[in-house]
């Protein structure tokens, strides 16, 4: 299963970037434009992470659990809000936390198989 690092990497860093999203989720910075919902979609979707998650290892144990807790975090925001609301929610500062952690822990250069995907043959 082929997971796409360049999108998780930069999902992760829009997940945890508050003034990007200040500036590109509410509009204000047309002609880009994103969402926490488009985020998410390519943090789990669009990079084949949700899937390669549900399969075996992708990262190693450690950043596997924590893009797992990410995802239950992110299960319990009201996606349809507007970003002052998502803002202000207990969840999503958390799931902003979690990213800047988890991308913090990517980009390791010793990460060994916690900075990096993990094979085909390594997953099983």
């Amino acid at each position: 299963m082929r997971i796409y690092e360049e999108k998780i990497v930069g999902a992760l860093r829009e997940l945890g970037d508050r003034a990007y999203q200040a500036r590109v989720w509410t509009g204000e910075a047309l002609p880009d434009l994103s969402s926490f919902v488009e985020c998410v979609e390519t943090l789990f979707d669009d990079s084949g992470l949700g899937s390669a998650l549900e399969a075996g290892k992708v990262f190693g144990d450690h950043i596997d659990a924590q893009l797992r807790v990410l995802s239950e975090v992110i299960d319990r925001i009201e996606s349809d809000e507007p970003y002052e609301v998502l803002a202000a929610d207990a969840n999503f500062d958390r799931a902003t936390r979690l990213a800047v952690t988890i991308l913090e822990a990517l980009q390791k250069p010793d990460g060994g198989d916690e900075g990096r995907p993990m094979s085909t043959e390594d997953r099983g």
